[in-house]
């Protein structure tokens, strides 16, 4: 059995790499209640596929329960002489039996400010779709799509059906500048669990891409998740966001957003997150977002209806007032 140990915060350059090293992979994710049974099921199935050409894929493994771990690879130590192919994602480097062949593969993300790191990075997904770009046109279109490489490739496979050679003006004619207020809007909305977000959702889809939509949607819940983990009850003043900012490394309109705090007094009757959501299930959403953000990659739902079903899931936990 040869084991992959893929670390970093690089997923994009992670699937490639298993892509280009297996053609066929399960993967096992921290919500399957039968992991252990998945990776047998894969080494007893090893026999229909030619040699290196099949593997299982432990995503996010690091986040798994320490029990699902444990049981993990003390399976693989059992399966050891298996010609399974096995990738464990993990954030950091995390240590192994020493009996386990395992291979370490560093993947991580350019920094913001590496602008050439992140032109050559572009070029690489052009490749990848199997066109070419200039690096004016990846300037440009990390300009109007920020640092996301998923969203780069699901928009360079758009434009490689106008054209095989990405230039500047195919960049500025077919694809739009990423609004933060827009998507901003619509987090607020999705936090207030308000029917809007359905009409909204609509309405973005038809200028930006949904994975772009699903990584706002799960930073949005991740910062809520850490906010109300730490949330105790006190009364939600100015001081409150400041010191939350700061103390999370969250940005201020954020933080109040979250926790319901109003710069200007309103005379409507405004919903209040902090009575909306509980953190048991906003652990439960980021999962649900997670899976959503994979079927999505993996062609197995259609981005829009994927996202319409999202909202209504989050809609439906509880009536909310309009």
């Amino acid at each position: 059995m040869r084991i992959y140990l893929l670390y970093g915060d690089d997923d994009y350059a992670k699937e490639i790499f298993l892509k280009q090293q297996v053609g066929k992979f399960l993967r096992i994710r921290k919500e399957d209640p039968d992991k252990v049974d998945i990776l047998k099921r894969a080494a007893g199935a090893i026999g229909f596929f030619a040699e290196g050409q099949f593997g299982v894929y432990a995503q996010a493994f690091d986040s798994w329960r320490k029990g699902d771990q444990s049981s993990f690879v003390e399976t693989l130590q059992r399966l050891e002489n298996s010609s399974l192919e096995v990738f464990i994602d993990v954030t950091s480097s995390i240590q192994m039996p020493a009996q386990l062949d395992v291979i370490k593969r560093r993947f991580e993300l350019p920094k913001p400010w590496q602008e050439k790191d992140w032109i050559n990075s572009v070029m690489e997904i052009a490749q990848n779709v199997g066109i070419s770009i200039s690096a004016e046109a990846a300037t440009e279109l990390l300009k109007r799509l920020g640092h996301n490489k998923w969203a780069i490739h699901s928009e360079l496979l758009k434009l490689s059906v106008l054209s095989n050679e990405v230039d500047t003006a195919l960049v500025n004619d077919m694809t739009p500048f990423i609004e933060p207020a827009q998507l901003e809007t619509l987090m607020n909305s999705v936090v207030k669990r308000s029917r809007d977000s359905l009409s909204m959702i609509s309405d973005i889809l038809k200028d930006y891409d949904a994975l772009l939509v699903v990584a706002a949607l799960f930073g949005l819940f991740r910062d809520m998740y850490v906010i109300l983990s730490r949330y105790s009850g006190e009364e939600v003043s100015w001081e409150t966001v400041k010191n939350y900012s700061v103390a999370l490394n969250i940005p201020v309109p954020r933080v109040a957003m979250i926790l319901g705090f109003q710069f200007k007094p309103s005379k409507s009757s405004v919903l209040n997150p902090l009575n909306l959501w509980r953190v048991d299930e906003v652990e439960e959403t980021l999962l649900r977002i997670q899976l959503l953000e994979m079927n999505i990659k993996d062609g197995e739902i259609d981005p829009k209806l994927g996202l319409m079903n999202f909202l209504s899931y989050i809609l439906s936990e509880e009536v909310v007032r309009q």
